[in-house]
């Protein structure tokens, strides 16, 4: 069984959701690989802000997100920041070059699930994780029956994913099994 975690991550939060996501997946043995969306101006985040200098390397050393990875995975985890309560411009960008997938249906009776981050409060995550999961539904996928993660940032970074995410990740990856 293969696990997708496409992310869309500036300043690094998403992708160590992500890891710890991979982790507890690969626990239970499943072949989870984190993929990262375009973004061609995070070179430019990462200049203006240390937080996103810190994970910069990390997260372009990831290779991308393609429709032809989506194909491969029998569940897919795609999180990304809210940006006014909707994914992000990067992260909409990669869904919109998976229209293809619309008429093929290769995505149908796939699993799904969606998590963010925000500033803006949790409503907002849950927004943009919804967005995510609207997509996943219009292609087919079987949206995961478990609570959209909503990671809190701060403004005064740097505050990172605590211990509470290694409980949200265990019990994500006992649902997916169960699910599958």
């Amino acid at each position: 069984m293969r696990a997708n975690i496409i992310i869309h991550s500036v300043t690094g939060n998403l992708l160590l959701i992500a890891k710890v996501f991979q982790e507890k997946l690969q626990e239970k043995g499943v072949d989870a690989r984190i993929y990262r969306v375009e973004d061609p101006d995070l070179h430019l985040s990462a200049a203006e802000s240390n937080e996103a200098n810190e994970y910069y390397e990390d997260i372009i050393s990831l290779p991308l997100a393609s429709m032809e990875k989506l194909r491969k995975g029998d569940v897919t985890i795609m999180g990304c920041p809210a940006i006014f309560s909707l994914p992000t411009a990067e992260m909409k960008a990669f869904l919109d070059q998976t229209i293809p997938l619309l008429d093929s249906r290769d995505m149908e009776n796939r699993l799904f699930y969606g998590f963010a981050s925000s500033m803006y409060g949790e409503e907002a995550g849950i927004s943009a994780a919804t967005g995510l999961q609207l997509w996943a539904d219009s292609l087919g996928m079987d949206i995961l029956d478990y609570p959209p993660y909503v990671y809190k940032e701060d403004r005064d970074m740097p505050v990172r994913p605590g211990l509470g995410i290694d409980k949200v990740a265990e019990d994500l990856s006992s649902a997916i099994i169960s699910a599958l």
